[in-house]
C-alpha cells in the first residue's frame, strides 16, 4: 500500500454558524488494519451559556443534546491531549477542512490557555482521491452511495465512510485485504452492497 497510515476525521458541532465542536470521530488506516473512535465533547461554561451557539436544526442532524454532552462528554483538555498524543506531526483528512479546522481550533483554545497552534494539519480528502492509484469513476459512486447510504450523522461513522470509500477505490488492492474491527464488518458489507 502506498500510504503507511491515514487518519480520516470529522467533528459534529452545536450549530454550522459560530458553533462550538461537540463530537470527534476518526479511522485510522494503518497496514490494511482499520480503526475508528470517537469522543462526545463537554461543553465549557462559556458554550453551553451560550444559546446563540446552539442549533436546534443540527441537534436534529447528528441527534446529540446538550444532556448527552453533560453525560457523557469528555473534557476538551482531554479530548484535545489525546489528539495531540495521536496525531502529532501528521495530516488529518476531512470531507470539509474549512470545519473540522475551525472546531479543532476551538475546541485546542477551550483545552489550552496558551494555544498557539495545533501540533497537526488538516487536508482535503480528495488530495487521496488524485493519485494514480485511485479509480476515479469508482470514488465518484462511492461518494454517491455514501450521500445516499446515510446511516446516522455522527463524527465517527462519517470518518469511517471516508476511510471505507479510500480503501474500496484503491486500484490494484483488494478491498476484502482490510481488516475492520467485528462491530465495522457490518458497514462495510452494507457499503460494498449498495
Amino acid at each position: 500500500m502506498q500510504h503507511g497510515e491515514l487518519i480520516f476525521v470529522d467533528l459534529e458541532a452545536s450549530s454550522l454558524n459560530e458553533g462550538y465542536p461537540i463530537e470527534v470521530g476518526w479511522t485510522i488506516v494503518r497496514d490494511f488494519q482499520v480503526t475508528t473512535e470517537s469522543h462526545l465533547i463537554r461543553p465549557t461554561t462559556k458554550w453551553y451559556f451560550d444559546d446563540y451557539r446552539w442549533s436546534m436544526e443540527s441537534q436534529a442532524v447528528h441527534r446529540i443534546t446538550r444532556g448527552n454532552l453533560l453525560d457523557f462528554g469528555k473534557p476538551p483538555i482531554e479530548v484535545a491531549t489525546q489528539m495531540t498524543d495521536l496525531f502529532a506531526g501528521k495530516i488529518l483528512y476531512s470531507d470539509a477542512p474549512r470545519y473540522d479546522f475551525a472546531w479543532t481550533v476551538e475546541l485546542y483554545r477551550a483545552a489550552f490557555t496558551d494555544f498557539q497552534a495545533m501540533p497537526f494539519s488538516f487536508a482535503d480528502v480528495s488530495i487521496l482521491y488524485k493519485d494514480s492509484n485511485t479509480d476515479e469513476r469508482k470514488f465518484e459512486r462511492e461518494i454517491r452511495k455514501r450521500r445516499k447510504f446515510k446511516v446516522e450523522h455522527r463524527a465517527s461513522e462519517d470518518a469511517l465512510n471516508l476511510a471505507l470509500i479510500w480503501c474500496h477505490t484503491r486500484r490494484g488492492i483488494d478491498a476484502s485485504q482490510f481488516q475492520f474491527p467485528p462491530m465495522l464488518e457490518s458497514w462495510k458489507i452494507l457499503l460494498d452492497n449498495q
